[in-house]
């Protein structure tokens, strides 16, 4: 069985770290009105044996510079204003199921960290 948890991402250029079960989906993004915020809707395995992954992702407006070793993962519009929120995976990191210790599967490259994304 699978479920659908809904969360709070933390405003543009802040990392927001997850604790996710392997094999989680991205299955919307929105931005809230209401609660002037970005939300995250991911579906997720049930069983508790199921291993889990802290995930970082971050907010990027439209322009701005994004994060090299990244992976786009959905969009956003403010219906209100001219603004698109677009949310990148930065970072992966397994939790430990037992007694091994979590190692991190983001690379430490020496490229710079953000690429503009306009010339």
């Amino acid at each position: 069985m699978k479920t659908v948890h809904k969360y709070l991402l933390e405003n543009e250029g802040k990392d927001t770290t997850l604790k996710l079960k392997e094999g989680f989906k991205v299955l919307h993004c929105q931005r809230v009105l209401v609660d002037k915020a970005i939300y995250l809707w991911v579906e997720e395995p049930l069983p508790a044996e199921t291993p889990s992954v802290n995930e970082t992702f971050r907010i990027v407006k439209s322009g701005d510079p994004v994060p090299v070793l990244s992976q786009h993962v959905a969009t956003t519009v403010d219906v209100y204003a001219p603004e698109a929120y677009h949310v990148f995976q930065v970072s992966r990191q397994i939790v430990s199921t037992g007694n091994e210790a979590p190692s991190t599967i983001a690379q430490e490259a020496k490229a710079p960290l953000y690429l503009p994304l306009r010339a």
